[in-house]
């Protein structure tokens, strides 16, 4: 009986001890490990939506620019209703430059209109007669417009009766706008 007392005096303390930790400390312990869980996955989803939010900023000034761009190309590449007016523009420029326009023809294998673009590239197959340097210069000036795309193929050929002036032919593609309504839409 005599270690009775001592006894209660370390058992109760260790009592104590034991049931302030598992009736205060780890409760305790586990709500703060669920609140900082929860503050780790608001800062993830916070990370997420500052993402998305430079992403949509970002969108919307390429937006901005395209449309900028759009406005920019609007009065610069024919409509396709209009193109017989381009193409007779570019057959003058070819007089101008001293060439004689044999061949100026249309491939209609090219004006399948695919529906999710804006723009139409048709081809045109372009037969000239002159010197070299003049066809250089034509096709420069060509190359230079907006509603130019690329020569699909060209040849240039020389008879040694004309010697001086050259035989080429190129097909040439262009871009025009389909229709009225995708530029107003846009």
């Amino acid at each position: 009986m005599r270690f009775k007392g001592l006894y209660i005096w370390i058992g109760l303390p260790v009592v104590i001890a034991v049931v302030w930790f598992f009736f205060f400390y780890m409760p305790i312990k586990a709500e703060v490990n669920n609140k900082r869980n929860e503050l780790n996955e608001a800062k993830q989803q916070t990370q997420k939506v500052e993402a998305d939010i430079r992403a949509l900023t970002e969108m919307k000034r390429k937006e901005e620019s395209i449309k900028a761009s759009l406005k920019e190309y609007r009065g610069q590449i024919p409509l396709f209703d209009n193109f017989p007016d381009f193409i007779y523009e570019v057959a003058g420029g070819a007089r101008k430059s001293g060439l004689v326009l044999d061949k100026f023809s249309g491939t209609f294998k090219t004006l399948d209109m695919q529906p999710k673009t804006i723009l139409t590239y048709p081809i045109f197959e372009v037969g000239l007669k002159g010197r070299f340097m003049e066809m250089g210069k034509f096709l420069e000036q060509v190359s230079s417009s907006r509603a130019y795309r690329k020569i699909m193929k060209g040849q240039i050929t020389y008879n040694e009766k004309e010697y001086p002036l050259l035989a080429g032919k190129f097909e040439i593609e262009f871009k025009a706008w389909k229709e009225r309504g995708a530029l107003e839409g846009q």
